[in-house]
């Protein structure tokens, strides 16, 4: 009887396993808190980005005017180099992606990781290839610097917004450099 009880409670402790396994729900779930910019102004450099539609027709960008800045709130900081906060984007073609970067900065407590999430949603601006809505689902990889070395935050594919046309993700590729507006050094803490 006891060996019987036993091996029921062995049997039903697998298929539970089994059933968090198969529905995705992993103990160790990611959670987001809040992080915190060290200054009260961001400064945005890079050499390169590069923005794709659905994944292709790649255009190489830079930042118009070579950079992007702009005040840091409580909850976001808002870089830009463009009429009304937009932040502009110079592309091949003669073409431009132009957007509101405002960038709420997170903080993952499994992983140990900074992220900067794109916003908002449901602004309209433009792409190289169209007039664009944002959707504020794209995010970069934030990186302290230390000492001389400047922080950094890394975009891969981060969706900026769907193309009004066609519902084509517009996405975002590569590194901006990011300091204080007066090029000290900025981090996030949480």
């Amino acid at each position: 009887m006891f060996r019987s009880n036993k091996l029921k409670f062995l049997v039903s402790s697998v298929a539970a396993l089994a059933l968090f396994v198969a529905v995705g729900v992993s103990p160790a779930a990611a959670e987001e808190a809040n992080a915190t910019f060290s200054g009260s102004s961001i400064k945005l450099t890079t050499s390169g980005i590069t923005v794709k539609k659905n994944g292709s027709e790649a255009k190489s960008c830079t930042l118009f005017g070579g950079s992007a800045q702009g005040p840091i709130s409580a909850s976001y900081a808002w870089p830009s180099n463009s009429n009304f906060s937009y932040t502009l984007l110079s592309c091949t073609g003669g073409t431009a992606l132009e957007f509101w970067m405002q960038l709420v900065p997170k903080y993952d407590t499994t992983t140990g990781q900074y992220t900067l999430r794109l916003g908002p949603a449901g602004v309209s601006s433009r792409s190289p290839y169209g007039a664009m809505t944002e959707t504020a689902t794209g995010k970069g990889t934030w990186t302290n610097g230390s000492g001389a070395t400047n922080s950094t935050v890394t975009f891969n594919e981060a969706q900026v917004g769907l193309l009004n046309s066609t519902g084509a993700s517009i996405t975002i590729s590569g590194t901006f450099t990011a300091t204080t507006s007066t090029g000290t050094l900025l981090t996030l803490s949480h």
